[in-house]
């Protein structure tokens, strides 16, 4: 089949659904931390403090779907905040973690497990994927 600029632009489109499909629930076991980009935060997370909203993909073996993340960075992590707990889950001593960068974490590995929850955002229900992680032994 040949391309036909013709019958491209001749067809009609509908819009995208807005529901994001759902990385899968499990346990990803040996991952590795693939690239991570930074973009500019939502307008209401900058007045939180948050200083960039980054995309972290992770590659495993046993899973061939996308298995990346939305977390948001700020200057002063807070513990329960996902990066810290990534970043804890590589390197678990505090000596370790004080001298390393987000980007320190590209080609690092780590177990991700997924879970899937819900909220509520302006009256509507919301799911989402909650992504945690463990160290690798």
């Amino acid at each position: 089949m040949s391309f036909n600029a013709a019958d491209i632009l001749s067809k009609t489109v509908s819009e995208a659904s807005d529901e994001k499909v759902l990385t899968a629930e499990g346990t990803y076991n040996n991952c590795t931390i693939g690239e991570i980009k930074a973009f500019e935060p939502h307008e209401k997370s900058k007045e939180k403090g948050v200083e960039a909203r980054l995309l972290i993909n992770f590659d495993c073996n046993d899973y061939d779907g996308d298995l990346s993340t939305f977390m948001n960075a700020k200057a002063k992590l807070h513990p329960k905040a996902t990066l810290a707990k990534l970043m804890k889950a590589v390197w678990p001593m505090d000596d370790e973690r004080a001298t390393k960068a987000i980007a320190d974490l590209e080609g690092q590995s780590v177990n991700v497990s997924v879970f899937h929850e819900e909220t509520k955002i302006d009256g509507r229900t919301v799911n989402y994927a909650e992504f945690r992680f463990t160290a690798v032994r």
